[in-house]
C-alpha cells in the first residue's frame, strides 16, 4: 500500500501467500508485490520517501530463521534495493507496526507513557511501547507463544499448547464452527451475527482467561503500569472479556490493584491491512526528520 503522513491511503493491493509458505514462495510474493508497487508509482511519477515492512514473527534473533513466515530478509532487502534504490527501508515485527498504528491513529488512545500493547488477530503477540522517538524502544514480545500444555492444539510456530493456538482468529473460527474466511468477511459484525451457545461461551471465556494468564506472566517478567489490548476480544461484552482481567489477576504478583496496572481495550485492526505498515513507515520517516513541506513524496 501507499499512504501519506496523515494516514490517508492512496493505493492498496493484495498478493496471496500459499497456505504453507516457504522461503521461496514468500520471496516470490514479495517480488510480485514490489513490482505492482513500482509500476503504480512510476505511472503516477511518485517518489516514495520511506518503505516500512511488517512481518509476523520477526525478531532480533529471527532475521534469517522465522518460524511463522519463512523468509530471507537479506534477499528481500536486495529486491527493494533493486526496485527502489535510495528509498529508506525498515523492517519490523507485525505487532510493532500495529502498536504504532494504534498509538498514532486511534482516537483517544488510552496511554501516552510506557505500556504493553497486545494484539489478538491471526496471531497473538505483544509489544513494549516506550519512548516513541526511539525505534529501539518498540520491542516485540512473543507472549502468544507461551505454552500452557504440551498436549494442547498445534500452533503455527510448531509447538503445542501456545496461547495463540487457543485465542487466534483461526482458533476462534474453529470454536465458533465457521470458516476463517467467513469470520474475516464478517469483520466486527461476527459478535452480533453468530449465535454463541452457553457451552461455546464457557470455552471462549476459558481461552480468554489463558490470554490473561499470558499477559499477567509477561508483566511479572517486566512490570509496567498499562496494558492496551486490540483484537477480537475488544468486541466482546464486559462480562466476556472480564475473563482476561481475571486471568491477569490470577497470576500477576499482587494482582492488578496492588501492581497498579490499568487495562484498556482498543478497537481491532486487521492483520493483513497495509495501514499498520504504513503507520510504521510514517513513524520511521518522522524519526528521520520528515520531509520538506513542499514535497510530493509519499510513504
Amino acid at each position: 500500500g501507499v499512504g501519506g503522513l496523515s494516514g490517508e491511503l492512496h493505493y492498496t493491493e493484495r498478493v496471496n501467500l500459499p497456505k504453507t509458505p516457504t522461503v521461496e514462495s514468500v520471496g516470490r510474493a514479495f517480488r510480485d508485490a514490489m513490482t505492482l508497487l513500482r509500476d503504480w508509482t512510476r505511472r503516477r511519477r511518485i517518489t516514495l520517501a520511506q518503505i516500512g515492512v511488517s512481518i509476523p514473527g520477526l525478531g532480533r534473533f529471527s532475521i534469517s530463521v522465522n518460524p511463522i513466515i519463512p523468509c530471507d530478509i537479506g534477499r528481500i532487502s536486495g529486491m527493494f534495493g533493486e526496485m527502489f534504490a535510495d528509498v529508506p527501508l525498515a523492517f519490523t515485527n507485525s505487532v510493532v507496526a500495529h502498536a504504532t498504528f494504534h498509538r498514532c491513529r486511534t482516537e483517544n488512545y488510552p496511554f501516552s507513557d510506557t505500556h504493553l500493547f497486545v494484539f489478538v488477530s491471526q496471531g497473538v503477540a505483544g509489544a513494549w511501547m516506550d519512548d516513541p522517538t526511539e525505534a529501539d524502544n518498540l520491542q516485540p514480545v512473543e507472549l502468544g507463544h507461551m505454552v500452557f500444555g504440551a498436549d494442547g492444539p498445534r500452533c503455527r510456530c510448531g509447538h503445542h499448547g501456545c496461547v495463540e493456538a487457543y485465542t487466534s482468529l483461526p482458533a476462534l473460527a474453529e470454536l465458533l464452527g465457521i470458516a476463517e474466511a467467513e469470520l474475516l468477511q464478517l469483520g466486527s459484525e461476527w459478535v452480533s451475527t453468530i449465535p454463541i451457545s452457553s457451552r461455546v461461551r464457557q470455552e471462549l471465556r476459558r481461552r480468554l482467561f489463558r490470554l490473561g494468564l499470558a499477559i499477567g506472566n509477561t508483566l511479572n517478567v517486566k512490570p509496567c503500569s498499562g496494558v492496551a489490548i486490540s483484537g477480537w476480544p475488544s468486541l466482546l461484552a464486559d462480562e466476556d472479556r472480564n475473563a482476561v482481567v481475571e486471568g491477569i489477576d490470577a497470576c500477576l504478583l499482587g494482582g492488578r490493584k496492588l501492581a497498579q496496572v490499568s487495562l484498556a481495550f482498543v478497537p481491532p485492526s486487521t492483520g493483513n491491512d497495509p495501514q499498520a505498515a504504513l503507520a510504521f513507515a510514517a513513524f520511521c520517516l518522522a524519526n528521520r526528520g520528515g520531509m520538506p513541506a513542499a514535497s510530493t513524496e509519499a510513504a
